[in-house]
C-alpha cells in the first residue's frame, strides 16, 4: 500500500507543478499555432503578390486572420486548463482560473511591451474569452476524471486508509488444509499399526 508523500510542490489544495505544467502547455502551444497560421497566410500573400512589407498590415487586418489566432489563443488556453487539473488531481476549477489569471497578465504584457498592431477589438475579446476558456477546460477534466473512494478512504489519497466499518477482522488459525486448527484435529484419521486396516491392525 503506498501513500503520496509529494508535499514540496503542494500547499493544502494547490499545486503549482499543475499550474506550471498548464502554463507551458498554454503559451507554447499558443506560439507554435500562432506562427504555424502565419507562416500558411504569409504563403498565401506572397501567392496572390503581396509586397512582403504590407504583409503584417494585412494578417492584423484579416478578419479570418484574426480569427484563427483567437481560435489557436483559445483551444491552448482550455488545453492548458484542462492539463493543469489533470496534474492537481483536485481543486480543477482553482488551477483553471489562477491559469486564466496568468495567461491575462501575460497579454496583457505583452500589450504593454510591445508595439502589437492588432486591433483593440481583438485583443479586448481575447482577454475576455480567456477565463470561460480556461474553467471550461478544468471542467471538462472534473466531470471526466474516474470516479472512485473518496481520498483517504481505504488507501486512496494522500493520506493513510479508513479502517472499514466494524474494523479489521483477524481470521482464525488455520491448519495444514486450510480449514480451522481445532476442526482439522478432530477429524484428522488417527495412525494404525499391526499391518494393513482390516488385518489386525489397530489404531494408536
Amino acid at each position: 500500500m503506498t501513500y503520496n508523500t509529494n508535499y514540496s510542490n503542494q500547499t493544502g489544495g494547490f499545486s503549482f507543478l499543475a499550474i506550471i505544467a498548464g502554463f507551458a502547455v498554454d503559451v507554447i502551444g499558443s506560439l507554435v499555432g500562432g506562427f504555424i497560421i502565419s507562416l500558411i497566410f504569409m504563403v498565401v500573400l506572397v501567392g496572390q503578390g503581396i509586397d512582403p512589407s504590407a504583409m503584417e498590415q494585412e494578417l492584423t487586418s484579416s478578419v479570418l486572420v484574426l480569427a484563427a489566432f483567437m481560435f489557436v489563443h483559445i483551444f491552448f488556453t482550455m488545453a492548458g486548463a484542462f492539463i493543469a487539473a489533470t496534474v492537481a488531481k483536485r481543486s480543477e476549477l482553482l488551477h483553471a482560473g489562477v491559469l486564466a489569471g496568468l495567461s491575462i497578465a501575460l497579454t496583457l504584457v505583452m500589450n504593454f511591451l510591445t508595439s502589437d498592431p492588432s486591433p483593440v477589438w481583438y485583443k479586448a475579446l481575447s482577454i475576455l474569452l480567456t477565463v470561460p476558456a480556461a474553467l471550461l477546460g478544468g471542467y471538462l477534466r472534473m466531470v471526466s476524471k474516474p470516479k472512485g473512494p473518496p481520498q483517504g478512504q481505504y488507501g486512496m489519497g494522500p493520506y493513510p486508509p479508513v479502517p472499514p466499518p466494524g474494523g479489521y477482522q483477524t481470521p482464525p488459525p488455520t491448519g495444514p488444509a486450510g480449514g480451522p486448527r481445532g476442526e482439522q484435529d478432530g477429524n484428522r484419521q488417527k495412525p494404525k499399526w499391526g499391518g494393513p486396516s482390516g488385518q489386525g491392525g489397530r489404531e494408536l
